[in-house]
């Protein structure tokens, strides 16, 4: 029988060689760059289409984990192999809608700052999303699900 061990930790506690697994777990299985849905005129250079998405453990820290911030990391492990992860911000919907509008114009990274707002919460948005930004990230996600359609 497989030991499955959940792990959670406060931001400040996550070392490199955690944040170096985390990385390389959403780098291996996240998905592949994805022609834009929507055949907009979209100027961002993210990704390469076709080339997998890629996460380092800088950009995990600064973009997910910042310093000062209240942010949690939470870890499963089945037989001590990295398996899953979330990061998780206690941030009220309400709070981060008025810390989205007030900082925007302080984004530092170019897929944020050409993000648009969406949802509820930001207008009057009915399409059901309360919170979130359209950064023009698209991933091809066939990869993954077939993966998933294989477990169910």
């Amino acid at each position: 029988m497989a030991k499955q061990l959940f792990e959670k930790f406060e931001g400040h506690e996550l070392t490199d060689t955690m944040l170096d697994d985390a990385a390389k777990l959403l780098t291996d299985n996240y998905g592949i760059w994805g022609q834009d849905p929507t055949n907009s005129t979209n100027t961002l250079k993210i990704g390469k289409l076709g080339s997998r998405v890629k996460l380092t453990k800088t950009r995990l820290r600064i973009q997910y984990l910042p310093a000062g911030a209240s942010c949690s990391y939470v870890r499963v492990l089945v037989d001590g192999r990295l398996v899953g992860n979330a990061v998780l911000t206690p941030w009220p919907s309400a709070l981060f809608a008025i810390m989205q509008k007030r900082l925007w114009k302080h984004r530092q990274f170019s897929y944020v700052k050409e993000a648009k707002l969406r949802g509820s919460i930001n207008s009057e948005d009915t399409s059901g999303v309360v919170s979130s930004a359209d950064t023009k990230f698209f991933v091809d996600h066939t990869e993954p699900l077939k993966a998933l359609a294989r477990v169910r």
